[in-house]
């Protein structure tokens, strides 16, 4: 939803730039496009945000039950056992 959100702000900005850029029209004034952006991008990062809970929520309840085994990084040195 959020992410639905800042496409829809920022299409709308980006229209009224190109709006500006080629036909010469001031559909809103500089801080309205300021603060057209700002909104954007604060619903982008809520996105983000949103979307980087949901994958800690997964990996924990993935951790809660015997499935989870995290992998261990490869550095290319192998332990001695």
């Amino acid at each position: 939803m959020f992410l639905i959100v800042a496409t829809a702000l920022f299409a709308a900005f980006f229209a009224n730039v190109l709006a500006g850029a080629y036909w010469r029209l001031t559909v809103l004034s500089d801080v309205q496009e300021m603060l057209l952006l700002l909104l954007a991008c604060l619903f982008f990062v809520a996105a983000c945000l949103r979307a980087r809970r949901r994958d800690l929520e997964r990996v924990r309840a993935g951790a809660q039950s015997q499935e989870y085994q995290p992998e261990r990084p490869q550095t290319g040195v192998t332990e001695a056992r």
